[in-house]
């Protein structure tokens, strides 16, 4: 039986949140030079020498103080109230005039640095900041911009328009298709891209990206799509035999508002799944609920996400020893095809009140469901690769499980 639904509006709690972190932040901007009223139009702030705004799609940033003509500060401050997992995103854009070198310096509310400075000059191409050029102390960090750059922010800007772009390329796969599942509280749409055997009566279900931020999980998600999706021998046993249902972008919202964790309800989506009290796990929630009451039933859950290091969490020996060997099983085999993506199996007794994914389509259907967790500076080209051997991996497993 599902929970009730609440209606789409935020608690009030995030709302208090919302209103009262002013005050959280009174302290800090009263030691900032320069800080006087918000600055008016589309800049965020702007001297003589650089111009800061965020008029974009996943930008992060709620107060910019300007320190002297050559210094900025970007306060960052979260979209709910402590305690909160530390995610402090942000993202900006910027525009230097002169050849003279600018200071950006980023001050956090409730949390300290996690995402090393990237810069872009197109919001495609992305490198890292020289962490020696990167300077910490308590409150946040300092930096010179570099003056060939347009975009700096903690991770690559994925935005959901980005997101669709690589769904519709997927989808252009044989047996593949796009279809919207539903809408999030700002009316952006929940996709889900399905492939395999149209007739089974298994699926692997896919999810990513409950928590913005985590764009590393995003990476990891795609590239393992595009390998499910390929031609190697396994893979194509794997379509044969299951129908894969797949949900990369579970929190537009959140991704295209610059959140650190929630969706614009104010709730962490992954903690959601039970509640339902949320139209982004409704919409996954009713889709399933529609393939088991046609005789489909899961078979695999794997949620895409990221933290500091490479790691799985997997169900423990005392959930269910057997679904342990499995998962246990399937990323062994992985194992020696990625010598230089170090990870752990880290099993986890499911905790039925804290609503995760992972735990809900475990308890709820006994089956292997497992967080894909990517670690947040891992190197881009090792996630595609461990992406494309893991989900090699699976096959065997899925084969014989089905």
């Amino acid at each position: 039986m599902h929970a009730p639904t609440s209606p789409c509006f935020a608690p009030r709690s995030a709302i208090r949140w919302r209103l009262i972190r002013v005050a959280f932040a009174l302290p800090i901007l009263a030691l900032l030079p320069g800080a006087g009223p918000a600055p008016q139009g589309p800049a965020l702030c702007a001297t003589p020498r650089v111009r800061i705004d965020a008029d974009f799609p996943a930008a992060g940033a709620w107060r910019c103080i300007v320190e002297a003509p050559d210094r900025v500060a970007i306060v960052i401050a979260p979209d709910r109230p402590p305690p909160l997992n530390p995610s402090p995103w942000y993202a900006v854009r910027y525009r230097i005039t002169g050849d003279a070198p600018v200071t950006l310096r980023l001050s956090y509310l409730n949390a300290g640095h996690r995402y090393a400075p990237k810069v872009s000059a197109d919001g495609l191409s992305w490198h890292l900041l020289d962490p020696r050029s990167v300077r910490a102390d308590k409150t946040g960090v300092s930096f010179v911009l570099p003056a060939e750059g347009q975009f700096v922010a903690g991770q690559e800007i994925v935005d959901s328009a980005r997101h669709h772009q690589w769904l519709v390329a997927l989808a252009q796969r044989p047996g593949a298709m796009l279809r919207t599942i539903g809408e999030s509280h700002d009316g952006r749409p929940i996709e889900a891209l399905t492939f395999g055997n149209p007739r089974a009566k298994r699926i692997i279900l896919l999810l990513g990206r409950q928590h913005p931020p985590e764009v590393t999980g995003a990476f990891a998600m795609n590239a393992f799509l595009t390998a499910l999706l390929g031609d190697d021998e396994e893979v194509r046993a794997m379509r044969a035999a299951v129908r894969f249902v797949a949900v990369p972008l579970l929190n537009p919202d959140g991704v295209d508002r610059g959140y650190w964790r929630t969706n614009m309800g104010g709730i962490d989506i992954n903690r959601d799944w039970g509640d339902f009290s949320q139209p982004e796990t409704r919409a996954v929630r009713d889709l399933v609920d529609a393939l088991v009451r046609d005789g489909v039933r899961p078979l695999v859950s794997i949620d895409f996400h990221s933290t500091d290091r490479n790691l799985f969490y997997t169900q423990g020996e005392g959930d269910n020893a057997a679904i342990y060997a499995w998962s246990k099983a399937w990323l062994d085999r992985a194992r020696p095809h990625v010598p230089d993506y170090a990870f752990t199996q880290e099993p986890r007794n499911a905790n039925p009140g804290s609503g995760t994914a992972k735990n809900y389509f475990f308890q709820t259907y006994g089956i292997p469901s497992m967080t894909y967790e990517v670690g947040d500076e891992t190197d881009r080209k090792a996630i595609a690769t461990a992406a494309r051997a893991f989900a090699i991996a699976l096959s065997p497993s899925v084969i014989r499980a089905r």
